[in-house]
């Protein structure tokens, strides 16, 4: 059991907070971009889950697992994943505020 505290205490925190902030926030927006662009389909809603929350957070978990597993890598195994996750997650939100006609600008 004490395994397993170790493990939550080196995944959870606010990587994860931020993580579900930025997949929430793409759900959000993707919804939000299909409405807009008359392409929403309830039935494709669930996919979404199999896109990115399953493949990002399982990911991020296994990471976890590894780096548990080899501690003096878990700090940078662990940041670098959770960074890479936000980038894309990142990313993501972008391409739907650019599809909804948003301007960014670059400074």
């Amino acid at each position: 059991m004490d395994y397993v505290r170790q493990y939550i205490a080196l995944i959870n925190g606010i990587k994860l907070v931020t993580m579900f902030g930025l997949i929430g926030l793409d759900f959000v927006l993707g919804v939000v971009t299909a409405i807009a662009s008359k392409k929403f389909e309830w039935n494709k809603l669930a996919d979404f889950l199999d896109t990115n929350v399953l493949k990002l957070v399982g990911g991020y978990f296994l990471v976890g697992l590894f780096a548990f597993a080899e501690p003096g890598l878990a700090t940078v195994a662990i940041t670098s994943t959770w960074a890479i996750i936000n980038a894309t997650l990142i990313a993501d939100c972008i391409n739907h505020f650019k599809e909804l006609g948003v301007i960014i600008k670059k400074k």
